[in-house]
């Protein structure tokens, strides 16, 4: 008797409660209204967690939408489940803690985020990195943000792309680029320095840009060179100067 009048109130306090993340839903809502009396240090850790939500959001329509560019048609799936199953989500989701944590003003917290980032995906994103809501990373490996480094919304990343340090060889201005709107970097690419990559330009694999482009661009590596391997010519030039066998003929 005891234990299903425990169960009978514990159903009514959930029915009374509502969904967890109908609760999460109205204290974003709340706290971006700025509508009521929180103490000052739970307002900042609060409103940054309502943030981070939001990007991580942001972040999950855009995955879905870019799907089906890249081969993968197939109907996305539910934010929970995609945060287990898409590597790249994963980390952009571990990078919006990181802000959340940074805004909150837990440094300790964002050191520890930042090195499970290191081991578990081996990319070193710098918390102070400027990532707008709605970007999308794909695969996740490998990636080096610097912390002076701006993303823009509806960029998307692929794996061991670097945005670093560098200094303009004219200005002499240091700094790490910002990518406007809607840029897509390729496998492999390196941006380096002060330089604006402009808005929907497309950066192919491999590239190294140290210089900035308009928007609409369209930036490629120049085409391999293809020659004979050192010892493929060796034997051929070995092969051409070889005697002829008297016997032979």
């Amino acid at each position: 008797t005891t234990l299903a009048y425990g169960l009978d109130y514990f159903r009514g306090l959930r029915s009374d409660a509502g969904r967890l993340t109908a609760a999460a839903r109205e204290l974003g809502a709340f706290l971006a209204t700025d509508g009521g009396p929180l103490p000052e240090r739970l307002r900042a850790p609060l409103s940054a967690l309502a943030r981070m939500r939001s990007a991580v959001r942001a972040d999950h329509e855009a995955m879905l939408r870019n799907g089906s560019k890249y081969g993968h048609p197939e109907p996305g799936g539910a934010l929970g489940a995609d945060l287990v199953q898409k590597i790249g989500f994963q980390l952009l989701a571990a990078c919006r803690l990181m802000q959340a944590l940074r805004e909150a003003e837990l440094p300790l917290g964002v050191k520890l985020v930042s090195r499970l980032v290191r081991h578990l995906y081996g990319s070193d994103v710098h918390w102070d990195a400027r990532i707008e809501p709605g970007v999308t990373v794909v695969h996740g490996m490998g990636l080096a943000i610097s912390r002076a480094a701006v993303i823009g919304a509806g960029c998307i990343l692929f794996q061991n792309v670097t945005l670093g340090m560098g200094i303009d060889p004219v200005t002499r201005q240091t700094g790490a680029p910002r990518l406007e709107a809607d840029v897509h970097v390729g496998p492999g690419a390196t941006l380096l320095g002060p330089i604006v990559v402009g808005r929907g330009s497309k950066v192919m694999a491999g590239v190294v840009l140290t210089e900035s482009v308009p928007p609409g661009s369209l930036v490629d590596a120049p085409r391999p060179e293809v020659r004979p391997r050192v010892h493929a010519r060796q034997e051929t030039a070995e092969r051409a100067v070889a005697p002829i066998d008297s016997k032979s003929g």
